[in-house]
């Protein structure tokens, strides 16, 4: 899907979502930004890079944003026990 494409229908669906706030938007994009720089729909999460990019200062935060966007099917968050592989996130369909 045309990263275009693929903004227009987060904000339309973000809109409708009365749970989706400022931090969860800006979380959002981050990804997308990532996976447009990366040129894949599933990129290894890095949580610092995240958090700066999308101006979260708290760890919690971070997790309970990344959790919501996880469950409402906004993005497929897929964390990593083994410190050899990386924790992911792909890019859902909207």
């Amino acid at each position: 899907m045309e990263k275009q494409d693929q903004v227009v229908k987060f904000i339309e669906r973000a809109q409708k979502d009365s749970a989706i706030d400022t931090k969860h938007i800006a979380l959002y994009m981050s990804i997308m930004y990532l996976c447009t720089i990366a040129k894949r729909e599933t990129i290894p999460a890095d949580r610092q890079e995240l958090m700066k990019l999308a101006k979260i200062s708290s760890t919690a935060t971070y997790y309970r944003k990344m959790a919501m966007l996880n469950e409402s099917g906004y993005v497929r968050y897929t964390p990593s026990q083994a410190s050899d592989v990386p924790t992911t996130i792909k890019l859902e369909p909207l």
